[in-house]
């Protein structure tokens, strides 16, 4: 059994201070590999809420009803649209909702009954200005504890139907819409060829940098595709892809209450209907999603808050996926394992304590540790280079001499513990 975590190796909470001047974001979505999906436009303008006046309300619309899935956050306290959205795609099971609204800048959350009406207002309003039979989904992210602004929601969002673009530009302008204390936007897209001839496309829009944990959905995340599968395999794959994903990443150990990730497939590919959970189709589908998910999810960490390196945590040889996944966690969590990470020292001591405590019974005379430079293709399921690096085989108490082996730049550095 394998098993995979991504964490990201953060500065101490206390000396973050201009961040942008202590590394360099240089990861982004390469726009002329971009594809959207045949049905939908998306696009984003400044109505006032953020007072820097940047993007911060977003629309997305299928111009035909869709199958809707949802994954939400385990946070006992959760906002007012988490509650709002999920109530929808249960009210209609899954089926006909044909847009997802999205304000910055507030996160509507802890708000009482006031927040809850806002949220109800701003679905059904997004509804009625897109001309759309059922409520539009709901988020919101930003500052905890401060109501909208409803007059500047309904006018950002009367604007912004005006100026839904179905091509790259328009998801470029969601995805920066969505962002808070992100520094890049983060945006993904790709194709899957079906058994019947019919290529679909999947594109998705994520935001996050902090109040990054796992047991939860993801940040803010919408993903569309021009896909013809039922609501409940839909669920079934997104349910899939996120628990390989996006609750597979840790940046500050901080789970948001407003946590939410929606699926929208509209079906205007024209594929023949994904039906049956053992088919090619449902699998070659379900593949593509966890692509976007991944993607979408390590660069959540790469633009953590303070990140410095991007690490992934791979363990070999658990017994199931839970042990695995337990030992990753408490590795990936350990604020020793981290500081050590940031403090370019490979105190391999850390991680073998972490393992050690995460309460899965291991053997510790069988276990084998490296630190290995890479490209995050460990974090996709992609071989490791066990030739170059750190090495402790514990067993034997044999052990390299450690030396630095992330040099400090302004750009992420990228390791791979195994």
């Amino acid at each position: 059994m394998v098993y995979i975590y991504s964490v990201l190796s953060r500065l101490p909470s206390s000396v973050i201070t201009q961040r942008g001047l202590i590394f360099k974001r240089f990861f982004s979505t390469k726009m002329g590999d971009f594809k959207s999906p045949q049905g939908f436009r998306a696009g984003s303008v400044s109505c006032g809420i953020k007072k820097n006046g940047n993007l911060d309300m977003v629309l997305i619309s299928s111009d035909r009803p869709c199958s809707v899935a949802g994954v939400f956050t385990t946070n006992k306290v959760q906002a007012a649209p988490v509650l709002v959205s999920r109530d929808l795609i249960k009210k209609y099971n899954g089926e006909g909702i044909q847009a997802v609204v999205i304000n910055s800048g507030c996160a509507n959350a802890v708000t009482g009954d006031k927040g809850l009406h806002n949220a109800l207002s701003m679905s059904a309003f997004a509804s009625n200005v897109l001309g759309v039979p059922k409520e539009a989904l709901v988020m919101s992210t930003g500052v905890i504890g401060q109501h909208l602004d409803m007059a500047k929601v309904e006018m950002g969002i009367t604007d912004a139907a005006k100026k839904l673009s179905g091509d790259k530009y328009g998801w470029d302008l969601a995805s920066r819409g969505i962002m808070t204390t992100d520094t890049v936007p983060k945006l993904s897209s790709s194709q899957v060829h079906l058994s019947d001839g019919k290529v679909i496309t999947l594109t998705g829009i994520s935001k996050g940098a902090g109040m990054i944990h796992p047991n939860m959905a993801t940040m803010l995340s919408v993903i569309c595709t021009d896909a013809n599968i039922s609501p409940k395999l839909l669920q079934q794959a997104l349910s899939f892809s996120v628990n390989k994903s996006f609750n597979n990443i840790d940046i500050d150990g901080d789970t948001s209450t407003n946590d939410t990730l929606c699926v929208l497939a509209n079906g205007a590919s024209e594929n023949t209907p994904i039906n049956d959970p053992n088919s090619h189709d449902f699998q070659a589908f379900q593949n593509g999603l966890l692509n976007i998910a991944i993607d979408l999810a390590q660069k959540i960490v790469r633009d953590g808050e303070g990140a410095t390196k991007f690490v992934s945590v791979v363990v070999r040889g658990a017994p199931n996926e839970k042990d695995g996944k337990t030992v990753a966690r408490s590795i990936a969590t350990s604020s020793l394992v981290k500081t050590a990470l940031y403090g370019q020292d490979a105190n391999w001591g850390r991680v073998l304590a972490a393992v050690g405590y995460s309460s899965v019974d291991v053997d510790p005379s069988k276990i084998s540790l490296w630190f290995t430079t890479g490209n995050g293709d460990a974090a996709k399921g992609g071989n490791i280079d066990k030739s170059s690096g750190i090495n402790a085989e514990y067993g034997g108490f044999s052990f390299e001499q450690p030396i630095h082996t992330y040099p400090q730049s302004s750009t992420h550095k990228q390791a791979t513990l195994v």
